[in-house]
């Protein structure tokens, strides 16, 4: 008698408590949902959870302009941006419980398609997806994140098709398709991601299977492509950059990106865009204390708490042994940092969508892990010292003798 599969498959205990924990977690992000949302029973809403769902709402024509309530923020995108995907997923809703019903389809969607990927634990990696706090307005808010989340998933799961030669030749395509459709309905950017990967482990690259020089060009490239577009189109972001946040970090850093120097920038930024507001713990002696924490959830709270998270497990994962290039994983999250980290601005929101390739990797069986060469080392001197020093003795030996 075969044993059943798929939604009926035999789980060990563990399985079934995390399976539990996320059924609790689904139900607690509804509840946020009601309460600052879409509030019912007449409650006074505390500050939202969303980011610029009412610039979606407004352009798909959902909403009022002159609503207090909604803040148009188009003006604040560089190079040109798109709102095409929230828009979308807006006219479909038709509303709020609307966008969240279908965010909340597409992230079982990417959990399905997490499960495709050979070693990969479903209950483990939702549950790992729900630890990073930002999760929550993914789901529950009109927002791009849940669009590059399914684009970088469905890529990810087209990647190991490819390599495993498993599925048939359509599934590879809808896979691949899917992926680079949500990731240009999220960020027009974000398509150059996967379009950088099927480029680098084409047959005629040649930095196939060489994870660390495909990185160093990447860094080249984008150092090179900032510093040409930033003079070709004339753009002051620099002047903007210092008015908005100061002569501090970010204008200095950005100051060397735009003359070419991204590649020496670059993981300070990653680094940055990581912790948030963790990479000045002054802020949480003085000013930090002094906000309206019942005005801005998603800044007082989710924020703080999603870039504690993004540092634990990226930390995790380089302790653990488990941030290693030669795993494709692994060698897209850090692409996906690499490039969106070029924006002038330091935002964890840019970058949190990454987090969905570590959290794939982690959620893996070990058994099933690529195989990959281990860190280089710092030889070692004691061996030569102990030759040297057994030598040494045979000889003082045989000159008394």
């Amino acid at each position: 008698m075969t044993r059943p599969g798929g939604l009926f498959a035999e789980r060990g205990l563990k399985s079934w408590l995390l399976i539990f924990a996320f059924f609790v977690y689904a139900s607690l992000c509804w509840i946020v949902y009601s309460v600052t949302v879409e509030p019912i029973y007449g409650v006074d809403p505390p500050g939202g959870i969303a980011a610029d769902s009412g610039s979606y709402f407004i352009r798909a024509g959902l909403a009022d302009p002159s609503s207090p309530d909604t803040v148009v923020s188009a003006g604040l995108v560089s190079f040109g941006g798109s709102a095409l995907g929230p828009v979308v997923i807006a006219l479909i809703g038709r509303g709020f419980f609307g966008v969240a019903l279908i965010n909340c389809l597409l992230f079982l969607l990417i959990v399905w398609m997490a499960g495709t990927i050979p070693g990969v634990r479903r209950e483990y990696f939702a549950v790992l997806m729900a630890l990073e706090p930002q999760l929550l307005p993914t789901l529950m808010t009109l927002n791009k994140e849940i669009l590059a989340l399914t684009g970088l998933v469905s890529f990810a799961a087209y990647v190991y098709e490819r390599q495993e030669k498993k599925g048939g030749p359509w599934k590879r395509r809808w896979l691949l398709v899917a992926g680079l459709l949500f990731s240009a309905l999220a960020r027009w950017e974000q398509i150059l991601i996967p379009v950088w990967y099927l480029a680098i482990q084409s047959r005629r690259s040649p930095v196939r299977g060489k994870p660390g020089w495909a990185t160093l060009l990447l860094l080249l490239v984008c150092s090179a492509g900032w510093s040409v577009s930033v003079n070709l189109l004339h753009l002051n972001l620099g002047g903007f950059i210092v008015a908005v946040t100061g002569a501090g970090t970010v204008a200095k850093l950005y100051a060397v990106q735009a003359r070419g120097g991204y590649f020496l920038v670059a993981f300070p930024k990653i680094l940055m865009n990581l912790a948030g507001r963790w990479v000045t713990p002054g802020y949480f002696l003085s000013d930090y204390w002094n906000e309206d924490f019942g005005g801005n959830l998603q800044n007082q709270y989710i924020g703080i708490l999603s870039s504690l998270s993004m540092l634990f497990f990226v930390g995790y994962a380089i302790v653990r042994g488990r941030f290693r290039l030669g795993r494709p994983l692994i060698h897209l999250t850090l692409i996906y940092f690499i490039c969106t980290s070029i924006n002038p601005f330091i935002q964890h929101r840019y970058i949190y969508p990454g987090f969905v390739l570590l959290a794939l990797e982690l959620s893996r069986n070990k058994e099933e892990l690529e195989r990959v060469k281990p860190l280089p080392r710092f030889p070692s001197l004691a061996p030569s010292y102990r030759a040297l020093q057994r030598t040494s003795l045979a000889g003082a030996a045989k000159h008394s003798a």
